[in-house]
């Protein structure tokens, strides 16, 4: 953490929080900051759907997210009516969001390489807007 902390230090509008994600009070961010917040962030992949939930029940208090996501949840969030990775997941992530995947991260670009590969998406949260 602190090596991050050193990294970022010269950015005041960075803020690395080290909590346990499912426990933050996502509204006590919005308020200290008094604007909606930006999320930037690797989920942990066991706990990403549960997350993704609670992030937009708060979605009032955020701006944007850039999430990297196991691959197999990320197409399922963007996924069309019709196709097989089209479910609860993505009928709910795509009434509040407007996501879309911006590439695709082999396992090779990690130490230790995990069991799968990832992606990163961006969630615009009105229709017809993407996070760049």
């Amino acid at each position: 953490m602190a090596i991050l902390n050193k990294k970022i230090k010269a950015f005041p509008n960075v803020e690395v929080v080290k909590s346990d994600i499912l426990k933050v009070d996502f509204k006590s961010f919005f308020e200290k900051e008094g604007h909606p917040i930006k999320v930037v962030a690797n989920l942990p992949y066991q706990i990403s759907t549960p997350l993704l939930f609670r992030f937009i029940e708060s979605k009032e208090v955020f701006s944007t997210f850039t999430l990297m996501l196991q691959k197999e949840v990320a197409e399922r969030m963007v996924a069309p009516v019709g196709r097989k990775e089209y479910g609860p997941l993505s009928i709910f992530v795509q009434i509040f969001l407007d996501p879309s995947i911006r590439f695709f991260i082999k396992t090779s670009a990690f130490f230790p390489p995990p069991k799968v590969e990832s992606a990163l998406g961006s969630h615009g949260l009105e229709k017809g807007t993407h996070c760049n």
